[in-house]
């Protein structure tokens, strides 16, 4: 009985994880399209080429032999395709709360490198499957930290002012961006998108006021998520800890 108010637990959090996600889902096919308008928000959105709004920034193609997670050897931060696809949770990615490779000592100086910064877009050039297609990152809270766009990855910066912290992370979210980003994917067993490709995307882009609302909510949802997150894993190693000392018969329980 106590370990099954445990897994009640567990699962009740695991619901609200996923319909919390499924809310998040449902707003990013509404808002990121227009299809749903913000009260008291009006005006047509423009529409614009990638490269109108943003500049594409230096790389390096460091593989994952050239990584490390000992900061011993260097303090350069590396962001590697494959954490875009399977470490990284969110679309906002807050440096301080993620574990990033360092790469180790090379023959680079540090002129040669270009650091990123808040803001900053990373996306994975190249994915296994059609729903990876420019999967992408937007740093925030880079504090001076030295990052670099690794291997597959293509960094992109707003010098323009028509995006705002937060929303950039979703423009490729809008399922019609994400359907024209699958189109002009090239590839057999990986599908990648260049530079070139992405220069003449176009992109819908809402007023700066809508766009910090926007990025508002879905920030929120992802504290929310987050927290939930953060509760779950507690849940289930109070569980973990509980098994340890009642399957073992090192706490006996009152009959």
């Amino acid at each position: 009985k106590i370990l099954l108010t445990w897994d009640r637990a567990i699962e009740s959090t695991e619901n609200l994880i996923t319909a919390k996600e499924h809310l998040k889902k449902g707003l990013m096919q509404q808002l990121l399209t227009g299809k749903k308008r913000l009260p008291g928000i009006e005006g047509k959105w423009k529409e614009m080429h990638f490269n109108e709004v943003f500049e594409f920034i230096r790389t390096e193609s460091f593989s994952r032999d050239d990584l490390t997670y000992s900061n011993e050897e260097g303090s350069i931060f590396y962001i590697h395709y494959g954490d875009i696809h399977a470490t990284f949770e969110n679309q906002v990615l807050n440096i301080n709360k993620e574990t990033l490779p360092y790469l180790k000592n090379s023959e680079l100086s540090e002129k040669e490198l270009s650091y990123l910064i808040d803001g900053d877009l990373v996306i994975a050039d190249a994915s296994e499957d059609y729903n990876g297609v420019a999967e992408c990152i937007e740093l925030s809270n880079v504090n001076g930290k030295h990052i670099i766009g690794g291997l597959h990855t293509i960094v992109a910066r707003d010098n323009s002012n028509l995006t705002v912290p937060g929303f950039r992370a979703y423009i490729f979210k809008n399922p019609d961006i994400s359907l024209r980003l699958k189109k002009i994917a090239v590839g057999t067993s990986v599908y990648s998108v260049s530079k070139s490709t992405l220069s003449k995307l176009k992109i819908p882009l809402p007023s700066i006021e809508e766009q910090t609302i926007i990025a508002r909510i879905f920030y929120d949802i992802d504290k929310e998520i987050d927290l939930l997150k953060s509760q779950l894993k507690l849940y289930r190693q109070q569980k973990k800890g509980l098994m340890q000392v009642l399957l073992t018969g090192a706490v006996r329980v009152k009959v």
